[in-house]
């Protein structure tokens, strides 16, 4: 009994030692998770390069910031719109996304007559650096400073917007800088939770270090809030959509895209996400 008993400590012990190692594993590695589109869109990939041309012909030029911390140059996309007076939507990327997809989501927006203005997360496509939370914000300061110092975009005109991760960007850019609204599409209430809708048979979500807290940045909400889901997406889920909607109040209008998931959510929101996008920033810019 007592060698048997022995057995088993050691086997619990050993047991505990190679979860600890592969526990420590993600969490050195979570970056991979948390940022998996760094890997994917590097400005020296030939098939990066060739969609952003793209991009860069239906009317968007090149643009390179250095960041507030100065750890990055960042990268982004301009597209101005031809008259004066019309706001500028500072946009963020989800999180396996880069610039490649810009001129497709935000080709609407671009008819529309807004100023637009893309930015690629630091570590992604041509930006430099090794992305964080901490080092994102920076980014998007800099490149909110960037806008006003240009002095073609009136006070009161800048709305800060993005998709998945991008959408709590621009809710800590609105948190830091005075946005005149904020645009959050398939947002999450916090990283953790995401990263354990995203990945539940792995514990990294109880493991990042990053927070993108956006429920506790509703609860004192720093501009007017358009939130857009997809009812069917698992990973940014309806549960999640309410309880950003709960926190904010009255700051938050929320649209729901008719039978959307994730990958299908611009191609089924249509123009009807769009228009419904473009009254709620001409009410908050007037």
């Amino acid at each position: 009994m007592k060698s048997l008993l022995k057995t088993l400590f050691r086997i619990s012990a050993w047991l505990g030692v190679f979860l600890g190692i592969v526990l420590f594993i993600l969490y050195l590695v979570q970056g991979y998770f948390v940022y998996p589109g760094r890997a994917i869109y590097r400005g020296e990939n030939p098939e990066w390069q060739e969609r952003v041309t793209l991009g860069t012909i239906t009317g968007y030029s090149s643009v390179q910031v250095e960041s507030s911390d100065r750890q990055s140059t960042i990268h982004g996309l301009w597209s101005g719109a031809n008259g004066k007076g019309a706001p500028a939507i500072l946009w963020f990327h989800g999180n396996d996304e880069g610039l490649a997809e810009i001129g497709y989501q935000l080709k609407p927006m671009r008819e529309m007559g807004y100023n637009i203005f893309a930015m690629e997360y630091r570590g992604f496509g041509r930006s430099t650096g090794a992305p964080s939370e901490k080092g994102l914000l920076a980014d998007a300061e800099a490149v909110y400073d960037y806008l006003e110092e240009q002095g073609e975009i009136r006070s009161g005109k800048i709305v800060a917007g993005g998709r998945s991760l991008g959408a709590s960007v621009a809710l800590e850019l609105a948190a830091s800088r005075d946005c005149a609204a904020v645009v959050m599409l398939t947002p999450f209430t916090t990283l953790p939770d995401f990263m354990k809708q995203r990945f539940p048979w792995i514990p990294v979500g109880y493991l990042v270090s990053d927070r993108y807290d956006a429920l506790a940045l509703l609860r004192d909400a720093p501009a007017p809030v358009f939130i857009a889901i997809g009812p069917k997406d698992p990973y940014h889920t309806l549960a999640m959509a309410e309880a950003l909607a709960a926190a904010g109040g009255d700051s938050v209008k929320t649209y729901s895209v008719p039978g959307a998931g994730y990958d299908d959510f611009f191609s089924k929101g249509g123009s009807d996400l769009w228009d419904e996008v473009s009254t709620f920033i001409d009410k908050n810019t007037r």
